[in-house]
């Protein structure tokens, strides 16, 4: 079978994912928004695998069906780019990604 791709390796990844704080639902419209996916992991899956494109360079929107939530997902290097996109600034309330 051969060993499993370094995560290193991939654009995406759920390390890169950012909880949206507040009324994430003005998002719901957003042309960054990634529809036709209900979690982080199967939006991660999709775009590395190429089965899915991101609406926006290097960073999307993703909502989580089982939270409830909404996500930045952004790729190594667009973390800025995607806050500044839209209008996020660094104020935002992050949530701890890993929590055991």
């Amino acid at each position: 079978g051969g060993g499993a791709t370094p995560v290193s390796s991939m654009p995406w990844s759920v390390d890169r994912a950012i909880q949206l704080e507040g009324s994430p639902e003005r998002f719901a419209g957003s042309s960054a928004m990634l529809e036709c996916v209900s979690s982080v992991s199967e939006a991660v899956e999709g775009l590395n695998s190429g089965l899915l494109y991101s609406p926006a360079p290097g960073f999307c929107i993703v909502r989580s069906a089982a939270k409830g939530a909404y996500y930045i997902l952004y790729q190594q290097g667009k973390r800025e780019t995607a806050f500044s996109q839209l209008g996020l600034g660094d104020c935002i309330t992050l949530s701890p990604s890993r929590s055991r």
